[in-house]
């Protein structure tokens, strides 16, 4: 069964709490969040934010190097059991249930969101990918008129007398 737009449902559930931050970031970046690895005093946390915003359900989050995910916007808690309402822990079974019930709320961003969180790179790379199919569309077409060119001029010197 899949879950998290092809994300395998059994790599979220992870033996070592070392993996747990690995893990939970590859599912947050698939459903649409771009991480900021922050300043270099701030080796610890990455901050991940949506382009939806927390309004629509994709809070801005702090990810810790233990796999511990915390809420900066304080719409709504993200954890319904013990301690603090605004992290998501990696104790147990139940803190990643309430990881996966979180993620199935996050909304997927739209094509302009998207578009809109391009890196630059990412948006260089189209920008050249556009050009060079355009550059090839072109050649095709001129090079189909000159032989086509070619093709009529030769057929046209043959008319029976």
């Amino acid at each position: 069964m899949f879950l998290f737009d092809g994300l395998p449902s059994n790599l979220l559930t992870y033996s070592l709490k070392e993996e747990a931050a690995f893990v939970r970031l590859h599912a947050l970046v698939r459903k649409g969040y771009r991480a900021d690895l922050g300043e270099k005093d701030d080796t610890g946390l990455i901050s991940l934010e949506h382009p939806s915003g927390a309004s629509a359900g994709a809070p801005t989050l702090l990810l810790c190097f233990d796999g511990r995910i915390i809420g900066r916007d304080n719409i709504r808690p993200l954890n319904s059991g013990n301690g603090d309402p605004d992290c998501i822990y990696n104790f147990d079974e139940a803190d990643r249930r309430f990881f996966e019930d979180f993620l199935s709320n996050v909304p997927e961003p739209t094509m302009l969101q998207a578009f809109s969180s391009m890196t630059i790179w990412e948006m260089k790379m189209m920008i050249v990918s556009i050009l060079f199919l355009g550059g090839l569309a072109t050649g095709l077409v001129l090079l189909g008129k000159w032989s086509l060119g070619r093709i009529g001029s030769k057929s046209g010197s043959h008319r029976p007398p």
